[in-house]
């Protein structure tokens, strides 16, 4: 598999770089105190409510918070898009503006894509479609269908694309080269729900999701016993696995959040064989993710 070098993932990350941060940073230190403090305190508060009410990611409860977050302009050069992140990678630590680490996703995603010369890729929880219409202007001769929970992120995904184009902001922010602008009109976007996709078996060359499993805790099993069943050949999972989270502020953050737990040593009981992990590339300092390609059994 033919994932990004160090300089290429620079070069995609640069332009989003605010800085390069020392380990010693007193600001970054008071961060990771405080966040680690935080993120325990809300990890008992969430056992608590588990034990009362059940998963904090049911399916209603997903519908209804990204509702709203698919009902604001979530894409990059937006105004609204004004976030920073602390990345850490390798024994560095990066402080990025809003989308950068998601452009590294959109390039590794792009070289999945070739490396596997696919024709058919679904992606699961697709939000907004954001990341499918600028992947199809680097491959146009892929068919991308994005299946998402909410109505209000298949609205926004067919709202852009009723635009002439895509907004320079994203133009801007795709990683290669682009080989048709006007691909973006013809992903194909509906709404489903991932435990059950509406489509037969074998259906797709490849199957992804780019941090979507991570809100599916109630219906993790369900979701992947399902890509591996509309899946042809490969699936490709960005997710934060608990192998990649295992600092004190990552494990507080993801067992808080009630995230996806299934480890990639068990992807082979939903019928996947694992071809390569690749966790080289910036990731949230309190939020470890990993990119796992597998191949359908």
């Amino acid at each position: 598999m033919n994932y990004p070098k160090t300089l290429e993932i620079r070069k995609c990350i640069n332009k989003y770089l605010i800085r390069q941060v020392s380990p010693s940073d007193r600001k970054l230190l008071d961060f990771i105190k405080s966040s680690t403090k935080f993120w325990n305190f809300y990890r008992v508060k969430s056992l608590a409510f588990k034990i009362l009410f059940g998963s904090l990611k049911t399916v209603s409860r997903v519908n209804s918070s990204y509702t709203q977050v698919w009902s604001k302009n979530q894409f990059p050069g937006h105004k609204n898009i004004k976030s920073k992140n602390y990345l850490l990678w390798r024994d560095e630590i990066l402080e990025v503006r809003d989308w950068g680490e998601k452009r590294v996703h959109l390039l590794i995603l792009s070289k999945i894509i070739a490396s596997t010369r696919i024709k058919t890729y679904l992606e699961v929880g697709c939000g907004n479609g954001a990341m499918l219409m600028m992947l199809s202007t680097m491959h146009p001769d892929v068919h991308f269908v994005g299946i998402e929970l909410t109505d209000q992120g298949v609205a926004s995904a067919k709202k852009m694309q009723s635009l002439r184009n895509l907004p320079a902001g994203m133009i801007e922010f795709i990683p290669q080269k682009i080989k048709d602008a006007s691909a973006f009109k013809r992903v194909t976007f509906m709404q489903g729900n991932a435990a059950t996709l509406p489509f037969e078996k074998n259906k797709f060359d490849l199957v992804s999701t780019t941090l979507a499993l991570e809100q599916m805790k109630a219906i993790q099993k369900k979701a992947l016993k399902e890509i591996s069943r509309v899946s042809k050949s490969y699936v490709s999972l960005l997710e934060p696995f608990p192998d990649f989270n295992q600092t004190k502020l990552r494990k507080a953050y993801t067992k808080g959040r009630d995230y996806f737990s299934i480890p990639t040593t068990r992807l082979n009981f939903f019928g996947l064989r694992v071809l390569s992990v690749f966790d080289d590339f910036p990731s949230k300092i309190y939020r470890g993710t990993a990119f796992v390609l597998a191949k359908k059994m």
